[in-house]
């Protein structure tokens, strides 16, 4: 009986620190995000060649198997909790799943989405999954997960799939953008959110993007648009 008790205040003392500590980071996170064009003072990180290669071609098979399959338009812009990302769509096509239809309104997480500006790190940083930002009015061939339950009983979120597994997060949108590469140096693939914050996806040589893009490319002719 002692060691449980003595046990359970190791964890409530863990917690209590934890919830501290992120309250006390909360002011940072908001007083940032509030500023126009935040993310331009960010770093993103470029997803290597290999790395791109090997996770694009597991993705080809896998993504068929996602709970929930859309095509959605981009609501709203990127919203920051604590440094956790989210962002609104509105549901246009469902092509795989139940639970949603057209006209829904979700928001869409990712492990690989959040704000890493705390000041134990030493380059501040935007992580997206390699997937910049979804562009307000823009539609997206999106691959979901389960529904995540929330503590404030919001039940409109979804996480996407391969969350935790993959490193490029499965979102694709049916326009064509162009993407630029920006040179990397030394052992970061980090770059300057600014020189890159137009593009579809951040890759570090031709050969990644590529790889990206084909997977795109044969994702989108799976999944083509189509009125309802």
């Amino acid at each position: 009986m002692i060691k449980i008790r003595y046990s359970m205040l190791i964890f409530g003392t863990l917690l209590l620190a934890l919830a501290l500590f992120g309250l006390s980071r909360r002011g940072s996170y908001t007083n940032i995000t509030k500023q126009p064009d935040y993310l331009d003072g960010l770093m993103v990180g470029e997803i290597p060649e290999n790395f791109a290669k090997e996770d694009c071609k597991n993705r080809k098979d896998s993504l068929s198997q996602a709970n929930l399959i859309l095509r959605v338009r981009a609501e709203e812009p990127l919203e920051t909790m604590f440094g956790v990302c989210r962002q609104k769509v509105h549901v246009e096509q469902v092509f795989q799943g139940d639970g949603l239809k057209t006209d829904d309104e979700i928001y869409l997480i990712s492990s690989r989405w959040l704000l890493n500006i705390s000041p134990v790190y030493a380059e501040k940083s935007v992580e997206r999954g390699f997937v910049n930002v979804l562009r307000v009015g823009y539609e997206y061939l999106v691959f979901c997960g389960e529904q995540v339950d929330t503590l404030t009983g919001e039940t409109n979120i979804y996480r996407l799939s391969g969350d935790g597994e993959s490193l490029v997060v499965p979102v694709f949108c049916y326009d064509d953008i162009d993407n630029t590469i920006v040179a990397t140096s030394g052992e970061s693939t980090y770059v300057p959110y600014s020189e890159v914050k137009n593009n579809e996806f951040f890759a570090c040589t031709e050969g990644a993007l590529k790889a990206i893009e084909e997977l795109k490319r044969e994702m989108l002719n799976e999944y083509p648009k189509s009125d309802q």
